[in-house]
């Protein structure tokens, strides 16, 4: 992999650009759980065997991570593909769409 989490690498050498004042409180919030993100400072679990152990990172859980977020669209999207499977008169109907992706 050519680059390591590229988010994180330009959120930190631009943080002196959005972390002001002047920048909506949601994006700094959003931002700083990104870069936040499966490091000690969110916690984590750590489980262990007679052999090894190892430490997992709690995720930040906001959309605007790549890594949190694209989990949770592609979950949504099986989610959905579930619910159309469920009941085939919704499978070609556009209206139906319509409805799942409002509830």
């Amino acid at each position: 992999m050519k680059y390591h989490e590229p988010l994180k690498q330009i959120l930190s050498r631009t943080r002196s650009h959005w972390d002001q004042d002047a920048t909506r409180p949601a994006v700094r919030w959003a931002f700083g759980k990104a870069l936040q993100c499966r490091t000690p400072e969110l916690g984590a679990e750590v489980y262990g065997s007679e052999n090894q152990e190892r430490t997992f990172y709690h995720p930040c859980k906001s959309r605007a991570c790549p890594s949190y977020g694209y989990r949770a669209t592609v979950q949504r999207q099986r989610g959905l593909a579930a619910r159309n499977a469920e009941h085939p008169s919704r499978r070609n109907n556009p209206a139906s769409l319509v409805t799942l992706i409002a509830a």
